[in-house]
């Protein structure tokens, strides 16, 4: 039980470590301006590349008593670890509350990276929280 929880937090903070670096590369390189699905594109490529699984635009159904009422899209998934949410305005408190509907949805971390005049993130979801059993 401690073993899969440390194992989840290793995974956490590995992910998150490696997915920064990656979105200042692609600032750097790309600049502000961009469509939003220039830049997914771009962190999917990245990904791709450092093999680090993921889907992009992965859509699930979202229930009210066991019956779908509609769907919901996270920009990109990586199984079991986090999800990213791109954007091209500045973090808002409409992003936040997303971003946290996905993180309950999932029970998992959300970070939401804003591509503006410069790169701006916020995490929705604790470390903590993947210490919790499942």
């Amino acid at each position: 039980m401690i073993r899969k929880s440390l194992q989840k937090l290793v995974l956490y903070y590995t992910t998150h470590t490696m997915i920064l670096p990656l979105v200042k590369y692609i600032f750097d390189r790309l600049g502000p301006g961009r469509r939003e699905h220039i830049y997914q594109s771009a962190l999917s490529h990245l990904l791709h590349k450092n093999n680090i699984e993921h889907v992009c635009e992965h859509t699930y159904p979202i229930l009210l008593d066991n019956h779908p009422v509609g769907y919901g899209r996270l920009d990109i998934y990586i199984p079991g670890q986090c999800i990213l949410e791109l954007k091209i305005t500045p973090i808002s408190l409409t992003h936040k509350a997303q971003a946290a509907a996905y993180a309950n949805d999932f029970n998992l971390p959300v970070m939401i990276i804003s591509f503006t005049k410069n790169v701006q993130t916020h995490l929705i979801g604790q470390p903590c929280k993947l210490l919790e059993d499942s």
